[in-house]
Order: structure tokens, then sequence, then C-alpha cells
């Protein structure tokens, strides 16, 4: 057995400082303590609401992740060859698989990358439904962006898009 098993064996509270050697009880517990009253509170250079408001833009809150927690679990399931072979064979039994509600499984079945971000999928995680269809980064992108993966490469290398045009849904100029 480990040093780090017998640890977690025996249930002792084990923080590590500056060091190898970790502390343990009453030390840790102190350390702890410390961390909690020297920790400064968390500051957003913008609101939720002025992020929202940014055409095109959806922020991962927790909110979102918590609904699209079983679209999620689906995507990391095509990180393994056997589950990426069975979606393939049938792809809607292997998503009934999931409590995915139906429109993200639809999403998933159209392909739909950007309703599933509207649905609280997360692109780290959906760029998997793409990596299984063989598609590139530039192509799950672009397929989001309304232009080909050729064009969206080429708007790219020419700098990115303008800063120009709509820029708040609010106030659209």
């Amino acid at each position: 057995m480990s040093r780090t098993q017998e640890l977690v064996h025996y249930s002792q509270v084990v923080v590590y400082g500056g060091g190898t050697s970790p502390l343990l009880g009453s030390d840790a517990r102190a350390i702890h303590r410390h961390r909690k009253l020297t920790t400064m509170p968390r500051m957003r250079l913008y609101s939720l609401e002025e992020l929202e408001d940014i055409p095109g833009t959806k922020v991962f809150t927790a909110k979102r992740s918590r609904e699209a927690y079983h679209l999620h679990k689906f995507c990391m399931s095509l990180m393994a060859d056997d589950n990426r072979q069975a979606f393939r064979a049938d792809e809607r039994a292997y998503l009934d698989r999931y409590k995915m509600t139906e429109e993200q499984k639809l999403g998933v079945l159209a392909r739909d990358l950007t309703r599933l971000i509207e649905l609280g999928g997360n692109m780290y995680f959906l760029v998997k439904i793409a990596s299984t269809d063989g598609w590139s980064a530039q192509k799950a992108v672009s397929s989001m962006s309304g232009m080909s993966a050729e064009e969206y490469g080429q708007m790219m290398k020419d700098g990115g898009r303008s800063p120009d045009g709509l820029r708040s849904k609010k106030d659209p100029n």
C-alpha cells in the first residue's frame, strides 16, 4: 500500500504545503482556516447580463452545465472506440441510453452544434461529436458560423471577424 493509500485508508486530512511532505490533522486544519481568511472575493469584469448581451454569445454557467449534464456524459462516452462504433451503428438507440432531453437528442442527430450550445452544451464536450464524424475543429466551428470550413479558415487567416456590426442585442446600433 502506498503512502497516499495509507493516508486515505486511515481517513486522515492531508494538505500539501510548500514542500513535499504532507501536513496532517491539526496542521492541515490550521492551513485551511488561514486560506479561508485570506481568500480574496471573486470579482467579475463584466456581469453575466452584460456578457449575455453580446450577439451569438452563450456564457457557460453552472445552470447550463446542469441542463447539459447528460448531454456531456454522452459526448464523453465517445472517447471510447466501442462507444463510437455503437453510436455510428444506431445513433438514436445509443442516445436513448442517456437521460438527455428530446431537444438535445434531436440536436445531436442534426449535428446542430449551435442548438446544442443553446441547450446548455459546452463546445469542449460537443467537439467529440464532430470528431466522431471525422470533422476537423475548423469544420465544427464553421458549422456554427454559416460559412463553409474553407470560408471560415480564410476569414480567420484574414484577421477574423470585423469588430464593426451588431455589438449588442439591446442596442442594435
